[in-house]
């Protein structure tokens, strides 16, 4: 695309200016200087610079009625478009597609098209590219008969490898012929119905007769065809002219001060900025910090601005990365995987502990506390703290709301945790029932509030009314932009409340969601602030037409400058070319014009980009550094380029050992040893101390299925309930298929409230472990008689002037002739010791790879203290539920029984010796320290290799 014919043919209208020229001044300058006889319309491509003029214009011109009107180009076409007496009202993104997808559902056209004419919220994203194509053609006076044009330079082989063939599957001349006739059949739809758009406007507008005043045209590099003619119109017959700055070249390089910083992440990028800003203080309106991506905001925003200095941001932030567009999506995920009024435990915490409802203000119950000062923040909290507990420790996975609003065991936990605070609660039953009442409340006005939607203006209802509860009733929007959100979030609910669609048809209430995501996604939040009071914040469109002394360019890495899509659905490269469409160099090339006019008006230039990922600066940067090159005619490095790097270290310490005090002797004098604990101790002794003495435990999180722990326990639990009829009893003359149904009844009963397709899985490998087990059971153990379930053994150990605890938990015990079985149910990997290893002190440094766990020697040591049997007369072993015939056994002879007592106590008599510090492992750390949970408490989180012994 070009627009060579229309500067040769304006030629005398141009103004043109130096390279490092200020556009605003020069404006400025010639209207003040023939204001007495001339009445002036000024056009800007964009808003920003309007800002400029306006303050530049008023010291030279001290009459207002004299200052003459200024639009951007956008705000001039609707006020020159709505002057005309039936003006047509300007739809939104929603309607169009709404006429686009009505239009697609014709039966004799469009069949390129009838495999995405589906349900209308999987049709939006197509919707969206269609209308967004269709604006392009028409702003830039594309003909509805284009195809024909298309059609003569086509070739399959051209077209074979486009986007939109290899999704639609189908031939692409059919493709492009469809393709026009929607675009023209669309125009046409809106002029029946009497509607425009941004691009229908355009095209009105270039056309008519304007009024008769002196225009000033200011800062266009690149015309659409619409602008053409439109600029065209105005140049022609009136006395007007067009400012344009020369850019096609960097001005006077040698004279500016370039700086480059990288770093590997964007925060190093900020506080390097910070760093420098706090050299330039005092700083003025003259000075910009440009962003190439919104996600740079906040960053910018709180860690960079020195504190005391004023700051503008003229930057469009996405209401969708604000809490508001969060908030929604999580209600949107809970109620939309819901079965039931059943949820997801998972989706339910979260949206608890999103920003705005964790701060909901508990009002239910006057509560005064010197100590918090927003007791009722606090309260919420724990409540919320006190339910996940509760579906930690119960493994839920599905919960129902209402097993929550009348839980007394968790309100009566919120209660004790309040008053552990010192904080009076006057009457302690009014204060459980209120808290009942407040989740009550909760679930009402933000979860049950979308259930049982009419239509789709009873769902922006209800949505706003959630907006009101969380306006009214949270503190987490009172933050420094939080009205800020909030105005604008109501904003685009009332848009979208007026939007006026009649073809979507909305099957569930995830498609109302998923239409509100999407809008909300097209819009932009301003911020306000002193348009020209301190340092500038601006993406890089909005610096356009203006001068700065400074730039601050952040995050300037050439997959950010130049931004440019590689590739399109329809409008192809070859396509574009045919049509005079700009292409992706011509879009590269007025970014860099954009680029060139901000660095020519500098004095000061700090470039900031990110190193990471292979990424390399700009192309844009690069071509500074080789004019800059070319100027002093060396090949050396002609911009001082440098790393941001901070002081830290990252080498790896050996963790400190831990010595003991009369406490922590106290403390294990007192403790039970149990398995685990001893494995623990022998796997590695400081992971004994924080799990024991300091009872560090792991962050449990809530799952959306099954884990594979969870699976063992379900089956732990239904083999415990079913073998309860046969405790004593002989196992014998068993039928296979009837007791069978007897177990799958106990694991339907337990399945009976999880009625998700996702954990079917689980049910059926649940299902296989409790058939293998049963069949091995009548198989193999005929006869049998089981002794205990579950059962729990204690007993005491004294020697060396020690007396100490041993506690131990068998899963089942059963006795086969003369010998007595000791069952432990595995679900991951089994583990017994070396048959042939011999524990001595000798040895002491093999013991944890060849005893590998004292499980099976510790329940063997219990049983015979119990049972006050011989210890021949015992075997321990392991059966695995995942491979019911990968069993394992262990059982004593004299040698090793007297061995292993022996390293039992040894083991024990050293973590109650004072003397003997909690060591650190320092051998085998691939198979100690891999899986382990304190890894960087110790600094051994570079441990990643997962042996298995």
């Amino acid at each position: 695309m070009s627009n060579l014919n229309f500067w040769t043919k304006n030629s005398e209208k141009i103004i043109w200016l130096k390279e490092d020229s200020d556009l605003i001044d020069e404006i400025v300058n010639c209207i003040a200087s023939n204001l007495i006889s001339e009445e002036y319309i000024v056009i800007f491509p964009n808003r920003r610079a309007i800002h400029y003029f306006y303050s530049k214009i008023a010291k030279r011109i001290r009459t207002a009625s004299k200052i003459p009107a200024t639009y951007s180009i956008d705000d001039f076409v609707d006020y020159i478009y709505e002057r005309k007496i039936n003006v047509y009202r300007k739809i939104n993104i929603i309607e169009s597609i709404d006429i686009i997808y009505m239009l697609l559902g014709n039966p004799e056209k469009f069949d390129s098209f009838k495999k995405i004419h589906n349900s209308f919220e999987e049709f939006i994203p197509w919707g969206e590219e269609f209308f967004k194509n269709f604006e392009e053609l028409l702003i830039n006076n594309v003909n509805f008969n284009s195809f024909d044009k298309i059609n003569v330079f086509s070739s399959s082989k051209l077209y074979e490898n486009s986007l939109i063939y290899k999704v639609l599957k189908t031939d692409f001349t059919n493709i492009i012929k469809d393709f026009f006739e929607l675009y023209k059949d669309f125009y046409s739809e809106l002029e029946n119905r009497k509607l425009s758009t941004r691009a229908s406007r355009y095209n009105f507008v270039q056309r008519i007769e304007l009024p008769e005043k002196t225009y000033i045209i200011g800062g266009f590099s690149r015309l659409n065809k619409c602008e053409e003619e439109l600029f065209k119109n105005i140049l022609s017959s009136r006395k007007s002219h067009i400012f344009v700055k020369k850019s096609f070249n960097f001005y006077d390089l040698e004279n500016k001060k370039f700086y480059i910083y990288q770093s590997q992440t964007l925060n190093g990028q900020v506080l390097k900025l910070r760093n420098i800003l706090e050299q330039k203080k005092p700083l003025n309106y003259k000075d910009v910090i440009v962003l190439t991506s919104e996600n740079s905001l906040f960053p910018v925003l709180y860690n960079a601005i020195p504190a005391g200095e004023k700051y503008n941001v003229s930057i469009g932030y996405p209401l969708s990365r604000t809490p508001i567009y969060s908030l929604f999506d999580m209600v949107s995920i809970l109620l939309s995987r819901m079965n039931n009024l059943k949820f997801y435990a998972k989706d339910y915490i979260n949206l608890l502990f999103h920003p705005y409802i964790k701060t909901l203000k508990f009002d239910k119950f006057s509560i005064v506390s010197e100590n918090f000062p927003n007791i009722e923040n606090f309260v919420t909290r724990i409540i919320f703290q006190k339910i996940q507990e509760n579906i930690r420790n119960k493994n839920k996975i599905f919960i129902s709301l209402s097993e929550f609003e009348r839980n007394s065991e968790i309100f009566k936990e919120v209660l004790d945790a309040i008053k552990s605070f010192d904080v009076k609660i006057n009457s302690e039953d009014n204060f459980t029932s209120s808290l009942s009442e407040f989740l009550i409340e909760i679930h009402n006005k933000v979860i049950k509030l979308f259930l049982n939607i009419k239509n789709f203006p009873d769902f922006i209802q209800r949505a706003v009314d959630l907006l009101d509860y969380i306006s009214i009733k949270s503190l987490g929007h009172l933050n420094l932009y939080g009205n800020n959100f909030f105005r604008y979030a109501y904003e685009t609910l009332f848009d979208l409340y007026s939007t006026r669609i009649s073809h979507a048809k909305f099957k569930n209430l995830n498609q109302y969601f998923n239409l509100l995501k999407f809008f909300m996604q097209s819009s932009r939040i301003p911020f306000s602030s002193s348009i020209l009071d301190g340092i500038q914040i601006l993406g890089a469109l909005e610096t356009r037409n203006i001068n700065f002394d400074r730039v601050f360019y952040l995050d300037i890495s050439d997959d950010k400058l130049p931004n440019v899509n590689k590739e399109e659905l329809f409008l192809t490269q070859d396509i574009r070319r045919i049509l005079d469409l700009p292409t992706i160099k011509e879009r590269e090339e007025l970014q860099r014009t954009n680029f060139i006019n901000l660095i020519n008006s500098a004095k000061e230039v700090y470039f900031f980009y990110s190193n990471s990922d292979s990424r390399t600066i700009s192309r844009f940067v690069e071509n500074i550094v080789w004019d800059l090159q070319k100027i002093r005619g060396s090949i050396e490095m002609p911009i001082d380029s440098k790393g941001i790097n901070f002081q830290a270290s990252f080498a790896q310490e050996n963790p400190v050992p831990i010595e003991k005090n009369d406490d922590i002797i106290k403390f294990l004098k007192d403790f039970e040893f149990s398995p685990t604990s001893i494995d623990r101790y022998l796997r590695c002794p400081l992971s004994f101390y924080f799990a024991y003495v300091l009872n560090l435990k792991e962050h449990k999180e809530i799952e959306e299925d099954i884990s594979s722990i969870e699976i063992g326990n379900i089956v732990h639990e239904i083999l415990h309930f079913y073998f309860k009829k046969w405790l004593n009893v002989e196992f014998i003359n068993v039928d296979f298929d009837n007791e069978l149904k007897e177990i799958y009844k106990i694991l339907d009963i337990k399945f009976q409230e999880i009625e998700s397709k996702e954990v079917l899985l689980q049910k059926e490998q649940c299902r296989l472990a409790l058939r293998n087990v049963l069949e091995k059971n009548i198989k193999e153990l005929n006869s049998m008689k089981i002794l205990f379930l579950e059962k729990e053994f204690t007993t005491k150990l004294s020697f060396n002037e020690l007396k100490v605890r041993l506690v131990g938990r068998v899963d089942r015990i059963h006795k086969l002739k003369d010998e007595y079985f000791l069952i432990d149910y595995k679900t991951g990997v089994s583990k017994i010791p070396k048959s042939n290893f011999l524990p001595t002190l000798e040895n002491r440094n093999l013991w944890f790879e060849n005893i590998r766990s004292f499980q099976l020697p510790f329940y063997i040591f219990l049983f015979e203290e119990f049972k006050k049997i011989n210890f021949e007369q015992i075997i321990a072993g392991t059966w695995s539920l995942k491979n019911i015939d990968d069993e394992k056994y262990f059982q004593f002879n004299y040698e090793t029984h007297n061995a292993y007592f022996n390293a039992l106590k040894y083991l024990i008599s050293e973590i109650l010796n004072k003397d003997v510090p909690f060591l650190p492992v320092s051998n085998k750390t691939e198979q100690r320290c891999a899986f382990c949970l304190y890894q960087t408490i110790c600094s051994r989180q570079w441990v990643k290799k997962r042996t298995i012994l």
